[in-house]
């Protein structure tokens, strides 16, 4: 079996997802032998401490990583990512994800595939700026650089 290390970028939320934290573990509990939950806290939690404390200590396989100072969600899950000794890195925006997508998303870089992204169905209904941005974000992309970058992708992923 593998091992799952699950990163859970903390950073410029305004609020904090102990149910969603707990809600991981035990899946994680359930699916694999050998796992870790990373929690990357950029001290833009206020009065949050406590918080994270208690899931420490009543949680199993949770470490947080305190950075000096608040960042944005991306420098937050490399972080996160450079800590994880898992075979399998999966990485979840505690606003966005649910921990039933965990499963999933492991279970498809399990059978091969070096990164697999989370998708919004939800997306599909964006309108106005955000398409447009979107639009012209994936043919930039597609006619400079070459890369095809799937659409209504989240900040879901998972690396092997």
């Amino acid at each position: 079996m593998s091992f799952v290390s699950l990163i859970i970028p903390l950073s410029a939320q305004e609020t904090f997802y102990p149910d969603l934290i707990s809600r991981s573990a035990a899946c994680l509990e359930e699916h694999y032998e050998d796992h870790e939950i990373i929690l990357v806290d950029d001290g833009s939690l206020p009065n949050k401490a406590d918080e994270i404390a208690a899931i420490l200590s009543t949680t199993s396989s949770v470490r947080c990583l305190y950075l000096s100072k608040p960042s944005v969600f991306g420098i937050a899950a490399i972080a996160g990512l450079q800590s994880a000794i898992g075979d399998f890195s999966v990485i979840l925006d505690p606003s966005t994800d649910s921990a039933d997508e965990i499963v999933p998303i492991i279970s498809k870089a399990i059978q091969g595939f070096d990164v697999v992204y989370g998708v919004d169905p939800n997306s599909k209904k964006r309108r106005g700026l955000g398409r447009l941005a979107e639009s012209l974000f994936h043919w930039y992309v597609s006619k400079f650089v070459h890369v095809q970058v799937p659409r209504f992708v989240t900040s879901l992923r998972c690396f092997s």
